[in-house]
This record gives C-alpha cells, structure tokens and sequence, in this order.
C-alpha cells in the first residue's frame, strides 16, 4: 500500500507498485479558491502517472489538474479531466485537454499555484521553479462547464505508479478563502428598488422626529 504521512512542514507522499496514495487538502463550497503549494518529486521509477494535484468536483466526476508525468520526459502538463470515479481524488477518466507546462527535475521544488474563481468562470493554475521553470494555463466555464457549477470543489494530491513507484513531498502548503460578500443581493426589480428607498427615506424620518423629539425636551427643561 502507498503512504501519506503528514508532518507541520510537509506533507510525504510514497507510492509503490499498484498503489495509488492520495490527500484531500481542502473541500469548499465557496465560490473563490486560491492556493499555493510546493512540489517535489523524488522517484518515478517506471511510474505512470508519478505525482498530482489539482481541483475537481465529486458532484461532477470533473477535475482540473497539473500532472507531473512519467520519466524519461518528466512533462508537466495541466489537464481537464471528465468522467473519473469519485474517490479522495478523481481517478481514471478521459482527459478532455492537456497544455504542457515544461519539464521537471527529481529532487527540484516546482510551486504550483490554482486560484478559483467560479463568480468570473475561471480557474488558473501557474507553475515555477529554480531551474527556471515558469508557465502557466487557464480554463474557463464555456470550456468546461460542470466544474463551475453551485456544487463543492475540492483540493487533493495523489500519485499512481501502476507498475512502478514513486515519491513525492509537498511543503509551504497555503490556503486563502478571499473575502465573499456572499450575504449581499442585488435587486434590480424597479418596484422592490422603490421600496426599499422608501424603507431607507422612513428610517431616516424617524430618526429625524426622535433627535427633534429629544431637543425639544432639552429646551423644556432649560
């Protein structure tokens, strides 16, 4: 079986032949996502698919993930993936579009960034690194629809070496929920607009009558 073992500072992820490790890192509701983690793939010996991490949705069997391919390439690549079967992470599926995003070194740290806004119908995703590294890839709602839908998203990790293996670390792990008014309604009815000028107008005459009401007490007492 692979192993995930969590510490304060990273987050160690093993997996030997057959088996396929995976965590979640967040699950959300909410319409706006932004994170940032630090990648380090150790081994992918003869490894099918060595590392992964992105965004998907179990209500949708949809995801958005950046891969970090098998040797001797070493690809990253971003993909939209469709139909996998719902589990800590999206596994199997057919991917629906794959950008390569440059190549990677064992042993190297990449930073992968996602940053979800699902109000604006898009999700980006960036990749860096010392050795130069830097690209970035984007999707959007008339792309990929099902993804942005009112239905929770989540942030999972996972490796599947088939008949290989391979090891992965994850450090600097950040998670930010941007402020989301998401009490706030706008009203664009012309009759309910009306009232509730006059609601606004009937507060500030009261509040007009009591300050006139307590200066008139004021004088009769003077």
């Amino acid at each position: 079986e692979g192993s995930v073992r969590v510490s304060h500072s990273s987050i160690d992820v093993e997996a030997p032949p057959t088996s396929v490790p995976a965590v979640l890192l967040a699950t959300t509701l909410l319409p706006k996502l932004r994170t940032s983690v630090d990648v380090s793939v150790l081994d992918n010996v003869a490894a099918t698919e060595p590392f992964r991490i992105g965004v998907w949705s179990p209500w949708t069997s949809t995801g958005y993930f950046v891969v970090f391919g098998p040797a001797p390439e070493n690809l990253i690549v971003a993909e939209t993936i469709a139909g996998g079967a719902d589990d800590t992470t999206l596994f199997g599926g057919q991917v629906l579009d794959s950008t390569s995003l440059g190549h990677y070194q064992l042993g190297s740290s990449y930073t992968v960034t996602f940053v979800v806004d699902k109000a604006a119908g898009s999700i980006a995703t960036a990749v860096s690194g010392v050795d130069g590294t830097s690209a970035s890839d984007s999707v959007n709602s008339r792309q990929f629809p099902a993804i942005f839908g009112n239905v929770q998203v989540s942030l999972a990790a996972s490796a599947s070496p088939g008949e290989g293996s391979s090891h992965a670390v994850l450090r600097n792990f950040g998670l930010m929920l941007p402020h989301q008014r998401l009490w706030a309604v706008k009203v664009d009815d012309p009759v309910e607009r009306l009232i509730l000028i006059a609601l606004a107008l009937a507060g500030l005459l009261l509040a007009g009558i009591k300050i006139v009401a307590v200066l008139l007490r004021q004088i009769s007492r003077s």
